[in-house]
């Protein structure tokens, strides 16, 4: 009779475990349901550059009410101020073109009045770029410390979640329907103007001669790409800033090469000298302080250059989503990107 009494009062704990395990699975279906709508929410308006608008269904769960429900928006605050600091890089990287392209003219016609004006601006120039591509590197850590809060705080409120988290794939699901079809007109006219720009690019600017090749129809910029067009445009405008800073650094290496028999890959500049008796003695420090000025140019292009490609690569991944094509234009053209790019 005493083990018969324990039955009922077994028998009501294993129905208070069942009933805990019926509210945990309901709980837990609840905040997989929330975290869907609410994450489809944050990449709508991280794609869109808009305002976050959490939608009413399914309600927010007591539990998020005061620390989850507002990560979300943090997130779409921080995407947005990224965007923000990456627009501000790349207007200062294409201000510094035109200057690049001045300095590049006064060199060459050795206005040395100019020349003085203007030296100073390279290493300004210089420094604002890294300024902005440190707000930039800044903006992209409180996006991740963003991302990282939100999980932690569902880690708090249910430990074993398998919650989706990965902020690019959902914009990227929400860009779908953008992606063009293989044999449909947007498809080929895409298609042909990536062929069409890239080659001509490659082979005007970075010796790019592939084995076959036939001049392909002037291409036109298909329809919602003009901000990819302008991308292009100005990268354009830095490869032959790039052409001109190598040509012009090649012509005054070989001048002080033929002046002083000197070979500069092996001899510091400090230590180039004029051999006694032979012409040049002046002509030397000047081509010598003229390939300074062309080295830090060519620091200062670099830098621009790396801002100028990715920004082609974003606007391609905006009209083409998961391009399967190269829009790196060092890389289409078989050259090795450059070590700092962002």
């Amino acid at each position: 009779m005493e083990r018969l009494a324990g039955i009922p009062a077994a028998l009501a704990c294993c129905a208070a475990l069942s009933a805990c395990e019926f509210i945990d699975n309901v709980n837990r279906e609840a905040y997989a349901q929330y975290h869907a709508s609410r994450w489809q929410a944050v990449a709508a308006a991280c794609d869109s550059f808009g305002a976050y608008e959490p939608p009413q269904d399914p309600p927010t769960p007591r539990v998020c009410e005061e620390g989850i429900a507002e990560a979300y928006r943090d997130i779409v605050v921080a995407y947005s101020i990224l965007d923000r600091d990456w627009n501000r890089l790349v207007m200062l990287t294409e201000e510094a073109l035109p200057f690049i392209a001045e300095m590049l003219s006064v060199l060459d016609k050795r206005d040395t009045v100019r020349i003085e004006t203007l030296a100073p601006q390279i290493e300004q120039y210089a420094e604002r770029q890294a300024e902005r591509e440190q707000e930039w590197r800044a903006s992209k850590q409180r996006l991740r410390d963003a991302q990282a809060a939100l999980r932690e705080q569902w880690q708090a409120v249910w430990p074993e979640n398998n919650l989706d988290f990965d902020l690019g794939a959902a914009i990227a699901a929400q860009r779908t329907d953008r992606v063009p079809q293989p044999g449909t007109p947007r498809h080929a006219a895409l298609s042909h103007f990536h062929e069409n720009e890239y080659s001509r690019l490659a082979r005007q600017y970075l010796g790019y001669e592939p084995r076959e090749y036939q001049p392909l129809p002037q291409s036109h910029v298909p329809a919602d790409c003009a901000a990819l067009a302008d991308a292009l445009h100005s990268l354009e405008a830095g490869l032959l800033l790039r052409y001109s800073v190598d040509q012009a650094a090649g012509a005054n290496a070989r001048t002080v090469s033929e002046l002083t028999g000197a070979d500069l890959r092996n001899t510091p500049w400090e230590k180039i000298t004029v051999p006694p008796g032979r012409y040049g003695d002046r002509r030397v420090p000047a081509a010598v302080a003229r390939l300074r000025l062309l080295k830090q140019l060519d620091e200062l292009l670099t830098s621009a250059l790396d801002v100028l490609v990715r920004e082609v690569q974003l606007e391609w991944d905006e009209v083409w989503p998961g391009i399967p094509l190269e829009t790196n234009i060092f890389a289409f053209a078989g050259l090795k990107p450059a070590a700092g790019q962002p």
